[in-house]
């Protein structure tokens, strides 16, 4: 079981946001990849679940192709980027089956019951650990869901100046998204509006075994 959270906008201004990214930006995105992992654009497209031909296009210096911002996250999930930010790290990855012991990830399937639309997600961030959130937490996202007050969320902030769109987590209160942080300088508070749509909601959490080495 190894899932992307799908691009899957709400209600109102949200789905007004642009869908397709600057192909400059693009290119200098995904040549930086291939750069890093030392691999071929077939690679790296089977990785993230990308046809070969999208990624062809968006190298091709003659073709005015502007990929879309799913094949940007796909990227960003599969090889743990921030688009537009060079190699800083994600939020959260893509939660990996094959890395966890078979009885938590029989915990996380079983929640799961194959359902439609809801995502394992595994925290990189700290930006929530007042809350009680702490990297390494395994969080079960609901694309389906409308968040309530005090909802933990998945959101995307976009940055048309600077062809960038980046996934985030954090607390809802209407209609502010904020952060529960040590260092509260690092994550300020965001408003949910056409700059910031909300993807998921946070509907469950399982937290790994911590080895007395970590």
């Amino acid at each position: 079981m190894h899932t992307r959270l799908s691009m899957i906008g709400k209600s109102g201004a949200h789905s007004e946001r642009p869908t397709k990214v600057g192909k400059a930006a693009a290119a200098a995105f995904l040549g930086e990849i291939l750069a890093s992992e030392r691999i071929e654009i077939p690679a790296a497209a089977k990785r993230a679940g990308i046809a070969s031909s999208t990624l062809y296009r968006i190298v091709k210096e003659d073709d005015p192709f502007a990929p879309s911002l799913t094949t940007i996250v796909k990227l960003e999930a599969a090889f743990n980027r921030k688009f537009g930010s060079g190699f800083g790290e994600a939020e959260a990855v893509p939660y990996d089956a094959t890395q966890a012991p078979a009885d938590f990830d029989a915990l996380v399937a079983g929640f799961i019951g194959g359902r439609n639309g809801v995502d394992p997600w595994q925290l990189r961030t700290r930006a929530l650990e007042l809350a009680g959130w702490l990297p390494g937490d395994v969080v079960i996202v609901d694309l389906n869901a409308e968040p309530a007050d005090g909802d933990l969320v998945c959101a995307q902030r976009y940055d048309d100046a600077r062809d960038r769109v980046e996934t985030i987590w954090r607390l809802y209160e209407k209609p502010y998204l904020i952060a529960a942080a040590a260092d509260r300088a690092a994550f300020p508070t965001e408003r949910d509006d056409t700059v910031i749509a909300i993807k998921g909601v946070v509907v469950a959490t399982f937290r790994p075994r911590r080895s007395r080495d970590d």
